[in-house]
């Protein structure tokens, strides 16, 4: 089976934002450890990008890492929810019903409304 090779969107966006000279960034990880190009990033912009654990439909991880971004910076500006899967490579018309239904729950119906129900008492003094 063929698994194609994939782009890092997440990264670009850190990469951008952190290049910014007033922008502190957060970035989310499952896996903080293994985030090899978050921490080169980090080490080349010192003090601007802090890497959190973060995974997107587990609620409580999330508000933690909404109460470190509070006690790090005091307040969150903006939210890129940016999470995705892909956990099965069939093409469309091979591709399991429960597969489809996991990746569809990741992407549109738990992964936004946690995001936004965990941070939403950190932004709440923002723009």
């Amino acid at each position: 089976m063929h698994r194609p090779r994939w782009r890092l969107p997440g990264l670009a966006i850190v990469t951008a934002l952190a290049g910014r000279p007033n922008a502190l960034v957060f970035a989310g990880a499952r896996s903080p450890p293994s985030a090899s190009a978050l921490h080169a990033l980090a080490a080349a912009r010192p003090g601007k990008l802090h890497i959190l654990q973060l995974t997107s439909a587990d609620r409580p991880g999330n508000e933690a890492a909404a109460e470190q971004v509070k006690e790090l910076a005091g307040k969150l500006d903006v939210v890129v929810a940016n999470a995705g899967i892909s956990g099965d490579f069939e093409s469309s018309l091979r591709v399991s019903g429960a597969a489809m239904r996991e990746h569809f729950e990741v992407r549109s119906v738990v992964h936004p409304p946690s995001c936004r129900d965990s941070t939403a008492p950190t932004d709440a003094g923002s723009r």
